[in-house]
């Protein structure tokens, strides 16, 4: 059967989608069709398959069956059909062709149609025709199409539905009726889908326990002026990370009767070392490299005092740490105190 429409005028020869008698079979899709709309026109959004659009191949669109009321006329698609769209001509040009139904009373018919466009570097949509007992047009999709015949469809399809006023949603009344009503409260939506939360709508009451990690709060988003005044205490911040004894190396060794040689890195990224390293005999190589994530942007030179263990002889000198993480005296030395130094992790 493929395409068909009706009811028209049968006091004359029949033509078109025109038959001399209706059927109970036309009657019977007239009104499977009449009851997936509830508006005047348009495509019926619970019936068939939507005439829904696919590009098939080059120059080539394929509109899936289903059917519409056009200007009150139904419409029936049992069969896909295809609309051929010619490519595009002249350099760099493009079209943009419409696919319409189309409902003509002088020949007693409701087709799917193309209205061609104008070739163009910037064009645009035909325009569509709706006089009413005469022709009318109901929008489907829009095809734009290349110099190669490569098509893209943008879907104009509007469902025959209930009429809604801008920014309304259907729902379902006590009486059990589908109703169109304004959003109102702490969500509104707009015309387009797009839902908005009321400023100050969420509050404490509804969110979850622990439903705000760290991961769903932007960088940067929370600063001083959104934390209350003594709000965060103790309580609120993260136990402090423990001490991680060094691995040392060339035979240095944490002396005894202070704390081991040991680093940690606080909740601001500033890394802190204590102990003294000691070693048999005046050494200046490498006495422990610190892991990535515990190394300063740049080498640093800390002044310290170093002392001999035995003679108790004290003497200035340079703790270097470099940027790789490697922690060395600069003068050869059996002590090298480390108490008190803080750096930046890069």
């Amino acid at each position: 059967m493929s395409q068909s429409s009706g009811f028209w005028n049968t006091s004359a020869s029949p033509s078109g989608h025109q038959v001399a008698g209706y059927t109970q079979v036309h009657w019977s899709t007239a009104m499977q069709i009449l009851a997936a709309c509830n508006g005047f026109e348009g495509a019926a959004p619970s019936y068939l398959n939507l005439l829904a659009g696919t590009v098939t191949g080059a120059n080539t669109v394929q509109i899936d069956s289903g059917g519409a009321l056009v200007d009150g006329k139904w419409y029936n698609n049992d069969a896909a059909v295809s609309v051929n769209i010619p490519s595009a001509s002249g350099a760099g040009n493009t079209r943009i062709d419409r696919i319409v139904l189309r409902a003509t009373w002088g020949s007693f018919e409701t087709v799917i149609t193309r209205i061609a466009g104008t070739d163009a570097a910037t064009p645009s949509a035909p325009a569509i025709t709706q006089t009413s007992g005469t022709t009318y047009d109901i929008m489907l999709y829009q095809a734009l199409v290349d110099t190669a015949g490569t098509v893209t469809l943008t879907d104009e399809r509007n469902w025959s539905m209930l009429a809604l006023s801008s920014g309304n949603m259907i729902v379902g009344s006590a009486a059990g009726k589908a109703r169109g009503y304004a959003i109102t409260g702490d969500v509104t939506i707009s015309n387009t889908g797009v839902t908005s939360i009321a400023a100050g709508a969420v509050g404490t009451t509804e969110l979850a326990n622990d439903a705000v990690t760290q991961a769903k709060i932007g960088a940067g988003a929370v600063g001083t002026t959104e934390i209350a005044a003594g709000a965060v205490g103790a309580a609120q911040l993260a136990a402090a990370a423990a001490w991680t004894g060094v691995t040392f190396e060339n035979s240095w060794s944490s002396i005894p009767d202070v704390a081991p040689v040991s680093y940690y890195k606080d909740l601001l990224g500033i890394v802190h070392l204590r102990g003294v390293a000691g070693h048999s005999t005046a050494s200046a190589d490498p006495i422990f490299t610190l892991p990535a994530g515990y190394r300063p942007e740049y080498d640093m030179d800390i002044v310290s005092t170093t002392y001999d263990q035995g003679g108790g002889v004290y003497n200035s000198n340079l703790i270097l740490i470099s940027d790789a993480g490697v922690v060395k005296l600069n003068v050869a030395y059996p002590t090298a105190p480390l108490d008190g130094i803080t750096f930046r992790a890069a």
